[in-house]
Protein backbone atom coordinates (compact mmCIF):
# COMPACT_ATOMS: atom_id res chain seq x y z
CA UNK A 1 0.00 0.00 0.00
CA UNK A 2 1.18 3.48 -0.68
CA UNK A 3 1.11 6.31 1.80
CA UNK A 4 -1.87 7.87 -0.01
CA UNK A 5 -4.05 4.78 0.47
CA UNK A 6 -2.98 4.44 4.11
CA UNK A 7 -4.02 8.05 4.65
CA UNK A 8 -7.40 7.45 3.00
CA UNK A 9 -8.01 4.40 5.16
CA UNK A 10 -6.92 6.37 8.20
CA UNK A 11 -9.42 9.11 7.44
CA UNK A 12 -12.23 6.58 7.04
CA UNK A 13 -11.26 4.94 10.32
CA UNK A 14 -11.28 8.35 12.00
CA UNK A 15 -14.72 9.09 10.60
CA UNK A 16 -16.62 5.88 11.26
CA UNK A 17 -14.87 3.91 14.02
CA UNK A 18 -15.91 6.29 16.84
CA UNK A 19 -19.53 6.07 15.67
CA UNK A 20 -19.41 2.27 15.60
CA UNK A 21 -17.82 2.02 19.04
CA UNK A 22 -20.21 4.49 20.63
CA UNK A 23 -23.19 2.79 18.98
CA UNK A 24 -22.25 -0.64 20.30
CA UNK A 25 -21.56 0.60 23.83
CA UNK A 26 -24.64 2.84 23.89
CA UNK A 27 -26.94 0.06 22.71
CA UNK A 28 -25.59 -2.21 25.43
CA UNK A 29 -26.09 0.45 28.11
CA UNK A 30 -29.55 1.37 26.83
CA UNK A 31 -30.74 -2.24 26.74
CA UNK A 32 -29.67 -2.78 30.31
CA UNK A 33 -31.28 0.47 31.42
CA UNK A 34 -34.51 -0.80 29.83
CA UNK A 35 -34.15 -4.08 31.69
CA UNK A 36 -33.62 -2.24 34.97
CA UNK A 37 -36.68 -0.13 34.21
CA UNK A 38 -38.74 -3.29 33.60
CA UNK A 39 -37.39 -4.95 36.74
CA UNK A 40 -38.41 -1.95 38.85
CA UNK A 41 -41.93 -2.27 37.39
CA UNK A 42 -41.89 1.20 35.85
CA UNK A 43 -43.93 1.87 32.70
CA UNK A 44 -42.22 0.97 29.40
CA UNK A 45 -40.05 3.55 27.70
CA UNK A 46 -41.48 5.55 24.86
CA UNK A 47 -39.57 6.03 21.63
CA UNK A 48 -38.95 9.64 22.69
CA UNK A 49 -37.31 8.56 25.96
CA UNK A 50 -35.18 6.01 24.09
CA UNK A 51 -34.05 8.71 21.67
CA UNK A 52 -33.23 11.17 24.44
CA UNK A 53 -31.25 8.54 26.36
CA UNK A 54 -29.51 7.52 23.17
CA UNK A 55 -28.45 11.11 22.50
CA UNK A 56 -27.35 11.60 26.13
CA UNK A 57 -25.26 8.42 26.14
CA UNK A 58 -23.98 8.09 22.56
CA UNK A 59 -23.15 11.68 21.63
CA UNK A 60 -20.55 12.43 24.32
CA UNK A 61 -19.17 8.92 23.97
CA UNK A 62 -18.72 9.34 20.20
CA UNK A 63 -17.03 12.73 20.62
CA UNK A 64 -14.71 11.40 23.33
CA UNK A 65 -13.83 8.36 21.23
CA UNK A 66 -13.16 10.66 18.27
CA UNK A 67 -10.77 12.80 20.32
CA UNK A 68 -8.91 9.77 21.69
CA UNK A 69 -8.67 8.14 18.27
CA UNK A 70 -7.36 11.36 16.71
CA UNK A 71 -4.67 11.50 19.35
CA UNK A 72 -3.74 7.85 18.81
CA UNK A 73 -3.59 8.18 15.02
CA UNK A 74 -1.91 11.59 14.95
CA UNK A 75 1.51 10.15 13.98
CA UNK A 76 -0.05 8.43 10.98
CA UNK A 77 -2.80 10.80 9.81
CA UNK A 78 -2.38 14.56 9.69
CA UNK A 79 -5.47 16.70 10.33
CA UNK A 80 -5.73 20.45 10.60
CA UNK A 81 -7.30 21.95 13.72
CA UNK A 82 -10.55 22.76 11.91
CA UNK A 83 -10.77 19.22 10.49
CA UNK A 84 -10.27 17.79 13.97
CA UNK A 85 -13.03 19.94 15.40
CA UNK A 86 -15.33 19.13 12.46
CA UNK A 87 -14.90 15.40 13.10
CA UNK A 88 -15.60 15.84 16.81
CA UNK A 89 -18.74 17.88 16.12
CA UNK A 90 -19.84 15.38 13.45
CA UNK A 91 -19.56 12.49 15.90
CA UNK A 92 -21.30 14.46 18.65
CA UNK A 93 -24.24 15.39 16.42
CA UNK A 94 -24.74 12.04 14.71
CA UNK A 95 -23.81 9.67 17.55
CA UNK A 96 -27.27 9.46 19.14
CA UNK A 97 -29.10 9.29 15.83
CA UNK A 98 -26.82 6.55 14.56
CA UNK A 99 -27.43 4.60 17.77
CA UNK A 100 -31.22 4.72 17.31
CA UNK A 101 -30.84 3.88 13.62
CA UNK A 102 -28.73 0.84 14.50
CA UNK A 103 -31.24 -0.23 17.17
CA UNK A 104 -34.16 0.01 14.74
CA UNK A 105 -32.14 -1.77 12.08
CA UNK A 106 -31.20 -4.59 14.45
CA UNK A 107 -34.85 -5.03 15.45
CA UNK A 108 -35.96 -5.08 11.80
CA UNK A 109 -33.20 -7.48 10.74
CA UNK A 110 -33.77 -9.94 13.60
CA UNK A 111 -37.52 -9.95 12.94
CA UNK A 112 -37.05 -10.38 9.18
CA UNK A 113 -34.62 -13.27 9.59
CA UNK A 114 -36.89 -14.87 12.26
CA UNK A 115 -34.27 -14.73 14.99
CA UNK A 116 -36.93 -14.63 17.69
CA UNK A 117 -34.58 -14.94 20.67
CA UNK A 118 -32.44 -12.04 19.47
CA UNK A 119 -35.54 -10.02 18.68
CA UNK A 120 -37.01 -10.61 22.15
CA UNK A 121 -33.67 -9.79 23.79
CA UNK A 122 -33.47 -6.50 21.90
CA UNK A 123 -37.16 -5.68 22.43
CA UNK A 124 -37.28 -5.70 26.27
CA UNK A 125 -41.02 -6.14 26.63
CA UNK A 126 -42.91 -5.38 29.79
CA UNK A 127 -45.25 -8.09 30.97
CA UNK A 128 -48.74 -7.17 32.03
CA UNK A 129 -48.88 -7.04 35.82
CA UNK A 130 -50.95 -9.68 37.56
CA UNK A 131 -53.97 -8.02 39.12
CA UNK A 132 -54.38 -9.08 42.75
CA UNK A 133 -58.13 -8.49 42.58
CA UNK A 134 -58.42 -10.91 39.68
CA UNK A 135 -61.26 -13.42 39.85
CA UNK A 136 -58.92 -16.29 38.98
CA UNK A 137 -57.95 -16.94 42.57
CA UNK A 138 -61.54 -17.04 43.79
CA UNK A 139 -62.63 -19.63 41.22
CA UNK A 140 -62.86 -23.28 42.11
CA UNK A 141 -60.49 -25.31 40.02
CA UNK A 142 -59.03 -28.77 40.25
CA UNK A 143 -55.96 -27.26 41.84
CA UNK A 144 -57.78 -25.76 44.83
CA UNK A 145 -58.99 -27.64 47.88
CA UNK A 146 -62.60 -26.80 47.07
CA UNK A 147 -62.27 -28.20 43.57
CA UNK A 148 -60.46 -31.33 44.75
CA UNK A 149 -63.64 -32.96 46.13
CA UNK A 150 -65.45 -32.45 42.81
CA UNK A 151 -62.78 -34.36 40.90
CA UNK A 152 -62.39 -37.20 43.45
CA UNK A 153 -66.07 -38.06 43.80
Amino acid sequence: MTSVSIGAVGYLVLLFLPLLISTAVSLYIQLYLKRINRQEKNPPWTYKKSLINSIIIASPLAALTQMLLQEALSPYVWLSETAQMNLIVFCFVFGGWFCMLAYSGALWWSKKKSYTLLYEWLRVRHHKPVDDDDDYWSEDSEYTIKGFRKNVD
